[in-house]
């Protein structure tokens, strides 16, 4: 039963609602925002997940019958730093495959079934106590222009078997509130995803997506991960078992510090640990060598990212590459006969290119949305081979479903950029500029900048700059994110504008 408060006449008004196994909280408030700085915490039956951010990206796995769900978070007024907390409720049943459910401002279940405890503080566990810990969420690092992250969403995050039933929580990488998160965790591209314990120690991540099974199998395995976090602390202190680490031991934690962007950390593990695969792929993502990269071809290591990084440090490997690509399938075949092109002379690079596009077009399923996350490498490769209406179609038309998707109104802007058509190029330019937000406003107005300077319009490139650098505000100069990056980029282009 739900006791209802009196309430003042408040526009702010939330829902659960489920589709496929997995629910998500949903707050519309006029005139509001919901805070991503200020904890919140969503209970849903005996499930009770703490959190930094939208509610509505954390996934909750549900099943058929009662459902009770709470929700307490921040609202802040837009254009202020006003804010209010908050306090939504409800309860009803989860029937067939999707459905939703009222939650009341103000409200509260009358009895509270969650076996669930408050999360504590971040703390390091006490030793001998970490093969308890377990994850409680996973942070999913991604973007809406990301082809990987789209495939693993479509692939393996819309099922909420192939997580194991650990909640996954989106962060969406474009906007300003993931800056603290992005550079507390160490991530550097995207997808990432990082699995955290009660207590935000990082247990494991997974960079990159290689595949549905491959990602299948690392949820499976999150419950017998050693926290990633206490090994960056033993390297740090120099005490405890994981200071001590050798042999294969060390060889592994050493890549996935690496992996995890602990650099100096993997280091300190190279003279102990054994000549592996591991170690080899460990070096290569810290100090890039070619020496690296030819014994991880030599020794047919399991492809993975490191293929990349071995054709990047050693670019005359790059037939290596192309001989992997019959045996990985298509999407990843399709990858690294393009990364190969890269490096090849100009006579095989356009015959790789089009073997890598009939690899991707084969392994489309017709699906628009299931497709998606291929769409703007297969735009890519179709405009690098000679077809540039056809990439620009196909984007389109993508365009078309998503209208309110900066990613694919963006890439055909870039595409017909590249080709000198202009006008073209700045219609989808305005268009993707109008629908962007954080890093994305970044990049769309540095495009519709070069646009406008190509046809000879300064004064309102400078205007488009200028406007971009104020609606984004530069992070902290110790935090370490691409804005950075973005606002350089612009703040040069300016500079290049007022010199001419």
């Amino acid at each position: 039963m739900l006791l209802l408060l009196a309430l003042p006449a408040l526009a702010a008004t939330a829902h659960f609602d489920w589709k496929g196994g997995t629910g998500a909280v949903v707050v519309v408030a006029p005139g509001e925002h919901v805070s991503l700085q200020a904890p919140a915490t969503v209970t849903v039956g005996d499930v009770r997940v703490e959190l930094r951010g939208d509610p509505a990206a954390l996934r909750i796995p549900v099943a058929p019958g009662p459902l009770r769900v709470e929700v307490e978070l921040a609202l802040c007024t837009d254009g202020s730093s006003a804010c209010r907390s908050v306090r939504f409720a409800g309860e009803g049943e989860v029937r067939g495959k999707r459905g939703s459910v009222a939650l009341v401002e103000g409200a509260t279940l009358a009895t509270v079934t969650t076996s669930a405890v408050a999360v504590p503080p971040r703390a390091t566990p006490p030793p001998g106590e970490e093969s308890g810990w377990r994850p409680v969420k996973v942070l999913d690092f991604g973007a809406v222009w990301c082809p990987p992250c789209n495939l693993m969403e479509a692939e393996v995050l819309h099922d909420p078997t192939a997580t194991g039933g650990v909640p996954v929580e989106k962060v969406d990488v474009d906007r300003a509130e993931s800056w603290a998160l992005k550079d507390e965790y160490k991530v550097g591209g995207y997808p990432t995803l990082v699995a955290v314990n009660a207590a935000g120690v990082e247990i494991d991540r997974l960079v990159g997506y290689p595949g549905a099974a491959e990602t299948r199998a690392w949820f499976a395995g999150l419950g017998g991960a050693v926290p990633l976090g206490l090994l960056d602390e033993g390297m740090a202190s120099g005490a405890g078992p994981y200071a001590a680490l050798s042999g294969d031991a060390a060889a592994t934690a050493a890549r996935r510090l690496a992996e995890g962007g602990r650099l100096d950390r993997a280091r300190l593990l190279y003279g102990r640990a054994s000549d592996t695969v591991d170690l080899h792929v460990a070096r290569l993502l810290t100090d890039p060598s070619e020496a690296d990269a030819r014994w991880l071809f030599a020794h047919r290591a399991p492809v993975g990212d490191w293929v990349f990084a071995a054709v990047e440090a050693g670019p005359a490997l790059w037939p290596e590459a192309v001989a992997l690509a019959p045996t990985v399938g298509p999407v990843r075949g399709a990858d690294l006969l393009y990364v190969a092109a890269e490096h090849a002379p100009d006579e095989t690079a356009r015959a790789l290119k089009l073997s890598a596009l009939a690899l991707l077009r084969a392994a489309l399923t017709g699906d628009l949305a299931r497709d998606r996350g291929h769409a703007t490498f297969l735009a890519t490769m179709m405009a690098e081979t000679g077809d540039i209406d056809g990439a620009v179609a196909l984007l389109d038309a993508h365009t078309a479903r998503w209208p309110d998707e900066f990613t694919f109104t963006f890439a055909a802007a870039r595409q017909l950029f590249d080709a000198k058509r202009l006008p073209e190029a700045e219609v989808r330019a305005r268009k993707a500029l109008g629908v962007s937000w954080g890093d994305q406003r970044l990049r769309a107005s540095a495009l519709l900048a070069k646009i406008l300077v190509a046809r000879g319009q300064k004064p309102e490139a400078a205007l488009v700059i200028e406007a971009a650098l104020r609606d984004v505000p530069a992070p902290a100069a110790d935090v370490d994110v691409r804005t950075h990056r973005y606002r350089k980029d612009l703040e040069a282009l300016r500079a290049e504008i007022r010199a001419k």
